[in-house]
């Protein structure tokens, strides 16, 4: 299965927009409705515009969207949608008004399994973009160390595509497992420091082994780089502790020292990001959490 549309996260975030221009196309093809056939001269949103205005959409507000919190609705209809995560057309009776949709697959796709079709697909350079496609899957916890997983992801998927420094498959699964082990919740727990800085650790010592013959890669530097992260978390003033806002904001630290010390050049920022989902997870503060939009509204 092909992630992102071939790897282009950019294309599978912009699935909405996708399905909203396609009401321009000149294009018209044939769908196939519980047995009827629909001259799609419009796009599948409209269709679902107009079933939301009938009748035949019923909303259920106990159950939200994963990408967005809407409530999701349900139509008499079937309709052809196209997954956000793979891309692929299926069938379906279940819809988000914001025009997400997601497959059966890809809604039981264990966590892993997907980081590794990131990890296989993805040509992205920028950390940010995975992080936020990882941090919507169906399947992830909104509070877990799994974002200490997706934050390890992102980092050495973006800087293997970057090119500067020589990153395998295999280096990347490796610094997954490890940082797996290390941020187990039970070591949180029992010592209350976020699994953020196990990931930090691991990510940073894969990239500094790449770059450094081994008896140069004990002299301290990614303690220290540990230490500030965690330095910059704990002097986070925000009331919101939010797992996602913790992969944002130490992502920002670590893409500038990735620059600064190794002259890898990744693309993006946390300040391009918008949370679609605040008010929905437990410590969301989203008017002291820059990422809701309610400071900046």
């Amino acid at each position: 299965m092909e992630i992102g549309s071939g790897g282009d996260l950019s294309e599978a975030k912009n699935k909405k927009a996708e399905v909203a221009s396609s009401a321009s196309s000149k294009e018209q093809r044939t769908m196939t409705a519980q047995g009827s056939t629909i001259d799609d001269k419009h796009s599948d949103l409209e269709l679902l515009n107009a079933a939301e205005a009938s009748s035949a959409s019923r909303v259920f507000p106990e159950k939200g969207c994963a990408l967005c919190a809407e409530n999701l609705e349900y139509l008499d209809e079937d309709v052809i949608l196209s997954c956000y995560f793979c891309g692929e057309e299926h069938r379906a009776s279940v819809w988000c008004p914001e025009g997400h949709y997601v497959c059966r697959t890809c809604q039981h796709m264990p966590l892993s399994s997907f980081l590794e079709e990131i990890i296989h697909s993805s040509r992205s350079r920028n950390p940010f973009d995975i992080a936020e496609f990882l941090m919507s899957h169906p399947t992830l916890e909104k509070h877990s160390c799994d974002h200490a997983w997706i934050f390890t992801a992102a980092l050495l998927v973006a800087v293997k595509n970057e090119g500067s420094i020589s990153l395998s498959e295999e280096d990347i699964l490796a610094a997954l497992e490890s940082t797996k082990e290390q941020s187990n919740p039970k070591f949180v727990h029992g010592t209350g420091v976020c699994g953020m800085a196990a990931a930090v650790g691991v990510a940073f010592q894969t990239v500094l082994s790449a770059v450094r013959r081994k008896a140069e890669q004990n002299d301290g530097t990614t303690m220290r780089v540990v230490a500030q992260a965690i330095e910059h978390l704990a002097d986070d003033t925000s009331r919101c502790r939010c797992c996602k806002r913790v992969v944002l904001i130490t992502l920002d630290l670590i893409v500038s020292l990735m620059r600064a010390r190794f002259n890898v050049n990744l693309e993006g920022a946390s300040d391009a990001y918008i949370c679609r989902t605040f008010g929905s997870v437990g410590y969301c503060e989203p008017d002291s959490c820059q990422f809701s939009g309610v400071l900046s509204g």
